[in-house]
């Protein structure tokens, strides 16, 4: 996936309440990986005395953000959460902010929770957060126009950001392009390939890695889920 990890940031900063979220489902672990950790928002938001903080994200550039905003107080390794393998076990695995929707199928869904599972402490859980797929499922294929949707300023730039979106009901696939019209005259544009969920199909992935579903809510507040909501939580363990 390639993107600019500054312009990405301007428009993603996370879902309203996710960090408090974090923090209390960390609350008591000694030990947190969290995959697709990005730029290391949350990470960030964790650090708590002798707790060990571990970040894994594919993009280099949002990995050298992680590394320069968190120091010494986290080791944020360049990897895929498909396929991994770290020398230790932890209280807790998270994955907020979709970014489990990022890996590009069930097979490689089911690798990442293997994964998952061989590098859970006893006592372990993972949890992640995601939009609900239902919804889409059922609108349909859209209608691939642009449209505005926030202007920022950065680098000295004032930036106008249109997005577009294409949606694959059949293969449960959406993908977010971005149009990044600075008022200079420069363009940049990317695209976000995201594999989405029913809350269906959340049991039969997890079993088939050896883990088993402890809770699915409609929000970081515990409510019941509601796949017309915005909001698909995930907590999870061997």
């Amino acid at each position: 996936m390639s993107f600019d990890p500054t312009l990405y940031t301007l428009l993603h900063r996370g879902s309203p309440g996710d960090v408090a979220f974090y923090r209390r489902v960390c609350d008591g672990a000694g030990s947190v990986l969290e995959l697709g950790c990005g730029d290391g928002r949350v990470l960030a938001a964790l650090r708590a005395p002798g707790r060990t903080l571990v970040g894994l994200d594919l993009h280099p550039g949002m990995v050298e953000a992680a590394r320069a905003r968190l120091a010494d107080d986290a080791a944020v390794h360049l990897g895929d959460m498909a396929d991994f393998a770290l020398d230790a076990r932890f209280d807790r695995v998270i994955v907020p902010f979709t970014g489990f929707y990022c890996l590009p199928d069930d097979d490689a869904m089911v690798a990442c929770l293997r994964a998952v599972r061989r590098h859970l402490a006893p006592g372990g859980r993972l949890v992640f957060d995601a939009y609900p797929g239902e919804p889409l499922l059922e609108v349909g294929a859209f209608d691939p126009r642009w449209e505005a949707v926030a202007e920022v300023e950065a680098g000295g730039r004032r930036w106008l950001i249109h997005e577009r979106d294409h949606n694959w009901p059949a293969d449960r696939r959406i993908d977010v392009s971005y149009r990044h019209v600075a008022d200079d005259g420069a363009v940049v544009e990317y695209t976000l390939r995201h594999h989405y969920l029913i809350a269906a199909d959340v049991p039969r992935l997890l079993a088939a890695a050896g883990l088993r579903l402890r809770g699915l809510w409609g929000d970081f507040d515990g409510r019941p889920f509601d796949p017309d909501g915005e909001r698909l939580v995930v907590s999870a363990e061997p």
